[in-house]
């Protein structure tokens, strides 16, 4: 259903003049929380991990550097060396 109040009747089938109703309303999507802006501190000899830190977007946002683990905070540390997809998501826009 679209975004917008509806309003939801029951009625009992043998007396379809008892009815009962109650107005609803559903929500638009969230949508995409926006572009992903990222500060990267590359491994080193003396540190051979990275770390990720996420700028942008901030707020109720979860995120994931795999797909499978989501975290609230914006920083990915002890991050080996590789190629990551970050991702975001809102954190109401979670699956149950």
């Amino acid at each position: 259903m679209a975004a917008g109040v509806y309003t939801l009747s029951a009625r009992y089938s043998a007396d379809p003049t008892c009815i009962t109703t109650l107005p609803v309303t559903i929500t638009a999507a969230l949508g995409s929380p926006g572009a992903i802006v990222t500060t990267l501190t590359q491994p080193t000899c003396a540190i051979p991990t990275g770390t990720i830190l996420v700028t942008s977007p901030v707020g109720e946002i979860e995120y994931s550097i795999d797909g499978v683990t989501w975290q609230t905070g914006v920083t990915f540390s002890g991050v080996a060396a590789g190629v990551y997809t970050l991702s975001a998501r809102y954190s109401a826009d979670r699956p149950v």
